[in-house]
């Protein structure tokens, strides 16, 4: 084989089945596997709303007696990891803002929240009898000890439904971090 021919070769058969092979390991991922079309090589990406914009994390700390407290602040680091993880939401890309979180101290307001009964509409309808902690984070906690408390992240995806015409949103996925040795 010659070189013009083994070149030839490259250019036009070799080159387009690994740009080909990329378009469809990305296009799996993206669909399967969660990974923003935003980051996984960009295909798609202005053909889909699907976006960080359009993705979110919530945090709880989940109590033994089965309460749950929610994480509304994130330090700067956490923000960073977790920007990260709303690309490709699996668990390698949580579990490092899930073991920073857990060596988090916390702090919260001297009164709990009230949680409400809402319409679907978003209109308050009226106060529900459990009231939780806002939690924000603070500092590294200090010592080596691990709380006895299980961390939960869950991943929102905005979603439309073509029939309502609605957007809302959909659990995608959801992960618990427990007491080392709770397992």
């Amino acid at each position: 084989m010659s070189t013009t021919l083994l070149q030839r070769f490259i250019f036009f058969a070799l080159v387009p089945a690994v740009a080909c092979a990329v378009a469809i390991r990305q296009a799996y991922l993206s669909k399967f596997d969660e990974l923003s079309t935003w980051k996984g090589g960009g295909m798609g990406m202005f053909a889909s709303a699907d976006s960080t914009d359009t993705r979110f994390l919530r945090f709880y700390i989940e109590k033994p007696d089965g309460r749950r407290e929610p994480i509304i602040g994130l330090t700067e680091r956490q923000k960073i990891l977790e920007q990260r993880a709303l690309w490709y939401p699996r668990l390698a890309s949580i579990e490092p803002l899930a073991v920073s979180l857990r060596r988090t101290g916390f702090v919260a307001a001297n009164e709990p929240s009230q949680l409400w009964a809402y319409a679907d509409t978003g209109e308050a309808l009226k106060p529900l009898d459990r009231k939780h902690y806002l939690l924000r984070a603070n500092l590294p906690r200090p010592g080596a000890d691990d709380p006895d408390w299980t961390l939960v992240i869950e991943s929102y995806r905005v979603s439309y439904d073509p029939t309502t015409k609605r957007a809302g949103y959909k659990l995608v996925k959801s992960w618990n971090f427990p007491k080392r040795g709770a397992e």
